[in-house]
């Protein structure tokens, strides 16, 4: 009797299961305050509190039927470490178990091969569930010699709603910040800027996010890759040929993606244009991964990549498969930005090898009027400078934009026709436009004539036909050509 009240005297000083849960206390602290407010008791000659493990895989839906915790025993205060797990299965009572209903048991009316260890020289035991949401989230034993009195009873249901208060706020709190990552995610994709760069630093930071350590809010992968499909082989019906441009996670597991047997697992993704799981290789058996998934990333209709995710038991969920899902909706989104900028500039440098052939001065600009290409005729033309002692750089344009390329009395007269020509931008027209005469701010004079932007193969073709002296200038948004 002396003993507790000494620990009494020394817990006397604890937050109780409500404040401690409000100070972010982990299950082994929540256990702790639970045994102090229960073992207060005389008649509790052994108190045991049990709670589901303190993982995400809880909070997002996964059930463990394996409960931790600790027993405390007047009698012996090292408990066996055996007594430290327990699990959610008969012979606990089956009206615990279904009904989570508080349940007395008058052990000396059980047989002997139905006690478990926590129960082993009891009499009387109270099982009080700690439930939440329809499962059952921890158990409170109370043991002893006698039947367990009402008021210890009462306090026993106030300390597993507290317990069960505790957990439910975990899981809010846990549920917010899987939102809030995954909004942050949208907004670095929304935010990321049209260039090719920010899509492979979001892409890496994607693979690097699922798996971040133990308490980030993402989904805790051990690997996570992401794989660009070839345009040709995907056109051609062959899936195989993929490149795992962005890794993160264990290096061995992130590098036998590529091979067999684990290349079976994506390929079969990419061939059903849906995710496909798989439990990893029995020769490969390892507690780290429990389950490898794979997400084709499409498109509008067009296969692009595949993410591939290797899950701990942990975290191995439905809700976390749907997490990364919208993941995989992410990735399809940069890297179709991402090959778009590279189809782009692979058009662009075709185009402007090109240009580069052409002593003919050939322009592209965009809606804006930025120069976005030019021929080699064209930079020899308007980097001349007729009024200038100075020799002009070679291979350089005076200005990026248009109508910074003409005299001052002349850029008004040229914005005014691009507006009224019958190919502007407000009527779309492919009709070829009248001519208009201007001089350029070298001084140099030129007759133009708008007309329909020519394709790069036309343009070589074009370059045969056209006369001395004609001047080409084209504008790439707007489909349409000066000739000068």
């Amino acid at each position: 009797m002396k003993v507790w009240a000494k620990k009494r005297e020394i817990e006397a000083g604890r937050l109780g299961v409500a404040r401690a849960a409000l100070a972010g206390a982990t299950n082994d602290e929540l256990v702790q305050e639970a045994l102090s407010s229960l073992t207060q008791y005389d008649s509790a000659v052994r108190v045991g509190v049990w709670l589901v493990p303190h993982s995400p895989a809880q909070f997002l839906g996964a059930f463990s039927i394996l409960l931790h915790g600790l027993v405390r025993d007047r009698a012996n205060p090292d408990s066996p470490k055996e007594w430290r797990t327990l699990s959610l299965e008969p012979p606990l009572p089956d009206e615990l178990l279904l009904a989570q209903k508080a349940v007395h048991q008058d052990l000396s009316a059980l047989p002997a091969n139905l006690l478990i260890g926590p129960l082993l020289g009891l009499r009387h035991a109270l099982w009080v569930p700690v439930a939440g949401r329809e499962q059952i989230r921890g158990l409170i034993l109370i043991g002893g010699k006698v039947p367990v009195p009402a008021f210890v009873r009462e306090h026993a249901l106030a300390v597993a709603a507290e317990l069960a208060l505790a957990l439910e706020l975990r899981q809010h709190q846990f549920a917010a910040s899987t939102r809030s990552a995954d909004l942050l995610l949208a907004r670095r994709l929304l935010d990321t800027s049209s260039a090719q760069s920010s899509a492979d630093v979001f892409l890496s930071r994607l693979v690097a996010e699922c798996v971040e350590d133990a308490g980030s809010p993402g989904p805790r992968a051990v690997f996570a890759v992401i794989g660009v499909l070839s345009q040709d082989a995907a056109n051609a019906g062959q899936l195989s040929q993929v490149d795992f441009r962005w890794r993160s996670g264990d290096a061995s597991w992130a590098r036998a993606v590529e091979g067999e047997p684990l290349s079976k697992v994506w390929r079969r993704a990419l061939e059903a244009r849906q995710v496909i799981g798989s439990d990893p290789p029995s020769a490969w058996a390892s507690a780290a991964i429990a389950r490898i998934v794979a997400y084709p990333l499409e498109s509008r209709g067009g296969l692009l990549g595949v993410l591939v995710v290797g899950l701990p038991a942990a975290t191995a969920s439905l809700a976390t498969l749907d997490r990364l899902e919208l993941r995989a909706l992410f990735a399809a989104s940069a890297l179709e930005r991402k090959l778009g900028l590279e189809r782009e500039s692979a058009r662009s440098l075709s185009e402007q090898a090109l240009f580069d052939l052409l002593a003919e001065p050939v322009l592209i600009f965009n809606s804006s009027g930025r120069i976005t290409a030019s021929s080699r005729g064209a930079r020899e033309l308007l980097s001349r400078a007729a009024h200038r002692r100075e020799s002009p750089i070679p291979g350089v344009l005076p200005s990026e934009f248009l109508f910074d390329l003409f005299s001052g009395h002349d850029r008004d007269r040229v914005e005014r026709w691009l507006q009224q020509s019958p190919v502007s931008p407000a009527n779309g027209s492919s009709q070829e436009g009248g001519s208009l005469e201007a001089q350029l701010h070298n001084g140099s004079n030129v007759r133009m004539r708008l007309a329909p932007r020519a394709s790069v193969s036309l343009l070589q073709s074009c370059c045969n036909r056209w006369k001395p002296g004609m001047r080409l200038l084209s504008t790439a948004t707007r489909k349409s050509n000066w000739k000068m």
